[in-house]
């Protein structure tokens, strides 16, 4: 469900991959940060790396949290002890395995290697383009394009984010096999060319370069307000 409303309001106040705790892209959103929300947020450029390393634990407390809210509904209950068993495999197992130390080092170490693929795999997708208000009267094809970023395709590229720096295709037909997306791409720029969109497309370096280069802009502006 929240994939689903990721595609259909990318880059849109109801899009949840927006409502990045700490981080914002908008000097308004910026303007909503309270006490430790904004002390961070105000460093967001140089806390931006350190941040993805928790996502494995964010992503696991709103998993439990969904599960929560759903606890007394029984077609849950199945998805729910999977999670679990997941979750304690993944956060415990290793301290029944190992001395304490040794657990804990490990499980530091996996998540917040996981954190920066995870991280590096999603964030050069949109982070850094263009937000658009609900009421922004706009196609599903602009809306698609405008708001979505590639990363330049390559063996390695392609091998490592499993077809997802493809992700103007992916957003385009997003039922389309990952491994097939890149069948897509001359088709797509043709379109752009022909309707004067912009086809984004950067290498792994330049996205992080404009990720980092919005956040510094939307801090240094909230600031001088």
């Amino acid at each position: 469900k929240r994939h689903n409303l990721h595609h259909a309001e990318t880059n849109q106040e109801n899009d949840p991959d927006i409502n990045v705790p700490f981080l914002c892209f908008t000097a308004e959103r910026f303007s909503t940060k309270r006490g430790f929300e904004k002390l961070i947020s105000t460093h967001q450029t140089y806390m931006y790396f350190p941040l993805l390393l928790l996502i494995p634990i964010a992503e696991r407390s709103d998993a439990m949290l969904y599960f929560i809210k759903r606890i007394r509904t029984r077609k849950y209950i199945l998805e729910m002890i999977i999670f679990m068993i997941g979750a304690f495999a993944w956060f415990f197992l290793p301290f029944f395995v190992f001395s304490f130390s040794k657990a804990l080092l490990v499980v530091l170490v996996y998540n917040a290697v996981s954190g920066f693929y995870l991280g590096n795999i999603f964030a050069p997708n949109h982070k850094g383009m263009v937000e658009l208000s609900k009421s922004t009267p706009i196609s599903f094809i602009e809306h698609q394009i405008i708001t979505t970023r590639n990363v330049k395709p390559g063996s390695l590229t392609d091998f490592i984010y499993l077809g997802l720096n493809y992700q103007i295709e992916h957003h385009l037909f997003p039922n389309c096999p990952r491994n097939k997306l890149k069948l897509v791409t001359s088709y797509v720029k043709d379109v752009c060319s022909s309707t004067g969109l912009e086809f984004t497309e950067t290498d792994i370096i330049e996205s992080n370069k404009i990720i980092l280069g919005e956040l510094a802009r939307i801090t240094a502006t909230a600031k001088a307000v």
